[in-house]
């Protein structure tokens, strides 16, 4: 999932996610931060997984299931706010 929305938005005329990866630093850490999105996603769920070196493919299937809808969810609330923005 998280190659196909970075190589979509890549692939996008005006690139729909650029900006996202500080903009979930600055909602989920309140901080601009170097890890990648996914990671700091799969963090809220998973406390410990940076610091750990746990890699997104050793994340248990039932907390995966947990980090699709969240990135969805933050994704469109991502998408939304920006689409206000223009307007």
């Amino acid at each position: 999932m998280i190659a196909f929305l970075a190589g979509a938005s890549l692939a996008a005329p005006d690139d729909p996610l650029k900006g996202f990866q500080e903009w979930v630093s600055e909602k989920t850490l309140q901080k601009n931060s170097p890890i990648q999105w996914a990671y700091i996603i799969a963090e809220s769920r998973m406390p410990g997984l940076v610091e750990q070196k746990v890699g997104i493919n050793q994340i248990p299937p039932e907390i995966q299931e947990l980090l699709v809808e969240d990135t969805v969810e933050l994704v469109r609330e991502f998408l939304t706010l920006k689409e206000n923005k223009k307007e």
